[in-house]
Order: structure tokens, then sequence, then C-alpha cells
């Protein structure tokens, strides 16, 4: 099922390649700022929307619109989509990402528990020896329940295709 759905989306985004990017730069274009208001909350789920199919894709230049949206963001709303976007993406823009959230999250429990969470949700094939070397990291703690919630409960409750691996890991 994971296999037909990622096939499914990286296909979506195939066949509506242009459409999903103009709708991306079109929400980008009509941004003024951060609002909390309804138009504003609506663009900002299109935006990540389509982002998240573009970033589907793997190519060169839908990492780098995610790296530039990760980069330039100024709401935790696109910083985390852009992040969830290139944490599927092998590459130095994935690891650059990740260090630069936990250099400036680290000192904040519950956006770190995000950044626990966002790679225990990922789908490259080392996903679970990742989330291994994860629970043995220093801001990791069993007794902290939401950490354990942010990193197992994501890949048991969020993550079925790792979670579930044909060898039983």
């Amino acid at each position: 099922v994971h296999v037909a759905r990622d096939f499914m989306r990286r296909e979506l985004a195939r066949a509506h390649r242009e459409e999903l990017r103009r709708a991306y730069e079109d929400c980008v274009q009509r941004e003024r700022g951060y609002r909390a208001d309804r138009e504003a909350i609506d663009r900002r789920r299109l935006k990540n929307a389509a982002l998240a199919y573009l970033a589907s894709l793997g190519e060169s230049g839908t990492t780098a619109l995610a790296m530039r949206q990760f980069e330039s963001s100024d709401n935790m709303t696109d910083c985390q989509a852009a992040l969830e976007g290139l944490v599927d993406v092998a590459g130095p823009e994935r690891e650059r990402a990740l260090a630069s959230f936990y250099a400036r999250w680290r000192h904040d429990p519950l956006v770190l528990d995000k950044w626990f969470a966002v790679q225990a949700l990922c789908q490259l094939p080392r996903c679970l020896e990742g989330v291994f070397g994860l629970a043995q990291h220093a801001d990791f703690s069993l007794r902290n329940p939401n950490r354990v919630r942010a990193l197992l409960g994501s890949l048991c409750a969020g993550n079925p295709y790792h979670f579930h691996r044909r060898d039983g890991a």
C-alpha cells in the first residue's frame, strides 16, 4: 500500500508539475508577511501541499525549492513543511536542513520534538537505523514522554512502511 501511495504521489506530481509550481509561486507572491487569518492559513496550506508533491520528485530543482523555503521561512508552518520535504531526499540539503533546524531550536523542547518526529517519519531506506541512532542522542530520554512520543510514537503510528518492515527489524 505504501509503495502504491508513493508511486501515485510522484506520478501526480510529475503529471501536474507545472500547475503545482504555479500554485506554489502564486501563494508565495501573494504572501504579505506572516498572518494568522483564514486566507493566509489557507494559502500556506495550499503552498505547502504543492511543495510536498514537488519535493516528492526528489529532483535538484524541487529540492532547491524546498531548501529555499526552509532557509527563508518566517514561521514554523513553512519551516516544518520544507523540512518534511527535505527529510525524504538523500543528500546534503537534507543533512544541512536537519543540522540547521537542530542548531536553531535545540533549546525549545516542543520544537525539538518536531525534529525527532520528522526523522522518524522519513521514508528513506535507512530510516529505522536513524531512529535507533536518535534514541541514543543526547537530547533523547525515555523519561521524557513527549520525546518518546515524538520519536517512537511517530515511527509506530505514522510510519507503517518502516515499522512493519518485511525483515521484522
